[in-house]
């Protein structure tokens, strides 16, 4: 299985914080929450979360104090063996060039998910529209796709007299 970094960008890398709480509502309603190893002041207000989906971790990060280092994040989760890691932040694009960077070097194949529509809608029902579409791709990313093997017993209804 291939290990993904998910990005979630604006298209003026504006901060993703309410999609992501809604994101972080959505996947604790539906799966229920691992275990919080984590404080508030650890994470300087920064939300950090994992889920099990399909038997795989999925991690979440919500990156909103410029102060936290985000790839102390990253690490965090990569640690606690998440396959998928979900991602915002404040930070400037710059950083997170960088922090690609160094996720592609541990492996981690990236996606940048941007919303569809302008920010300037504003629109509650097009941001539920994306959670659900986020958690989809999770769902395919976190399945355990086991080959098609052919039968290759053969059985007196297949068999030509």
């Amino acid at each position: 299985m291939s290990h993904t970094f998910v990005r979630l960008t604006d298209k003026n890398n504006e901060n993703r914080a309410a999609l992501v709480s809604q994101l972080h509502t959505a996947l604790s309603l539906r799966y229920g929450r691992d275990r919080d190893d984590h404080s508030d002041f650890m994470l300087h207000n920064d939300l950090l979360a994992t889920f099990t989906i399909n038997m795989q971790r999925v991690g979440l990060i919500s990156h909103q104090n410029p102060s936290q280092d985000p790839s102390e994040l990253i690490d965090i989760l990569i640690q606690r063996e998440c396959t998928v890691i979900v991602f915002t932040s404040v930070s400037f694009q710059d950083v997170l060039h960088q922090i690609d960077h160094a996720v592609s070097e541990k492996g981690f194949r990236i996606i940048h998910s941007a919303p569809f529509w302008s920010s300037t809608f504003e629109f509650g029902y097009l941001e539920q529209v994306e959670v659900e579409n986020i958690i989809d791709l999770l769902e395919i990313l976190t399945e355990d796709i086991v080959p098609f093997r052919m039968n290759t017993q053969a059985t007196s209804s297949n068999l030509i007299y």
